[in-house]
């Protein structure tokens, strides 16, 4: 779902635009707004070890909620995610949905294959992890990559002057 962060110049704006937005419906749908807070004290859940499927052919009407409900009944879902266009936040076409358990994974690979979710006929099976980063000339990877928006956001100003908007 889209969702987006927006920096004020000073903590009063941002306060009078949270109260002033938060619960508006704009382009049908109600608007979450609230201050934009690091996680720092509740830790990312590892999914590592969970068992990740691929969803194919996915509607470009499917919501992550929509997502997740078809593939609740089969157990514990982990995390559910459509991928998007950055540019357009429209659907690509594809998702990724994991379980805790392997034996509820392959539950839902073998019973949603094929099924109707939206106007298609969605494919499932196992994903496949990317390749790790190419090493360099002594052999070690590479792991530059961009900061996350928590590693900025820790670096930031302790007077909160961005809010959430999803």
């Amino acid at each position: 779902d889209p969702y987006a962060f927006v920096d004020f110049t000073n903590h009063q704006g941002a306060a009078t635009a949270l109260a002033a937005m938060n619960k508006r419906v704009f382009l049908e749908k109600e608007m979450k707004v609230n201050w934009a807070t690091s996680p720092g004290n509740q830790p990312k859940l590892d999914t590592s070890n969970h068992h990740h499927i691929f969803v194919g052919d996915l509607s470009p009407e499917i919501e992550t909620q929509a997502l997740r409900d078809a593939f609740a009944p089969f157990g514990e879902i982990s995390n559910c995610r459509i991928v998007r266009d950055p540019q357009t936040l429209k659907s690509k076409g594809y998702a990724f949905v994991s379980f805790v358990k392997k034996a509820e994974a392959e539950n839902a690979i073998l019973a949603m294959n094929g099924q109707w979710l939206g106007s298609r006929s969605i494919r499932t099976n196992w994903s496949t992890r990317k390749p790790p980063p190419p090493r360099d000339s002594r052999g070690r990877q590479n792991n530059a990559k961009a900061p996350t928006f928590d590693e900025v956001y820790n670096q930031s100003s302790p007077t909160n002057c961005t809010v959430y908007c999803g």
